[in-house]
């Protein structure tokens, strides 16, 4: 599987573990960063996935009172319009992103967060969009421009 850094270079590799260390290695080797700084890929693979999602979820619930729930998210806006507009955020369903349930991902060496998608092309997207929520990176990513094949 290939993906796009957002600067517009490949990064190859087969599974999440494998891109997300030639990834890192493209930061350091390309865009000058600090490969010390990226050593959030190292930490979640010693933890091991299970502590890993396990410290997630508990961040999430501690931040923003959130928890799996039995009902749809439209259940839950249609019972706080009847009930005058109020409804608690804990009912609301842990979504894709917090929950980290992809079918391609890569991991984040800065924050060692998943990013990912159901194909290669929203993996890309995805990636891009979380890069340019990490300060350091964004200003890194400007897009190069590939020639084309002749």
């Amino acid at each position: 599987m290939t993906l796009r850094c957002p600067c517009g270079s490949k990064i190859d590799g087969n599974g999440d573990g494998e891109r997300s260390r030639n990834f890192r290695e493209h930061l350091v080797r390309e865009h000058g960063q600090d490969r010390d700084a990226l050593r959030m890929l190292e930490v979640r693979e010693e933890l091991g996935e299970e502590v890993t999602k396990g410290l997630l979820a508990m961040e999430m619930e501690m931040r923003a009172h959130l928890a799996p729930s039995t009902r749809s998210r439209e259940e839950i806006q249609k019972d706080a319009i009847q009930c005058g507009g109020l409804t608690c955020v804990s009912e609301f369903p842990m979504s894709r992103e917090q929950l980290e349930e992809y079918a391609v991902s890569i991991t984040c060496p800065a924050c060692g967060r998943k990013v990912g998608g159901d194909d290669d092309g929203e993996l890309c997207e995805a990636l891009r969009e979380h890069c340019n929520g990490h300060e350091e990176l964004r200003s890194l990513m400007v897009t190069r421009t590939i020639p084309g094949q002749r």
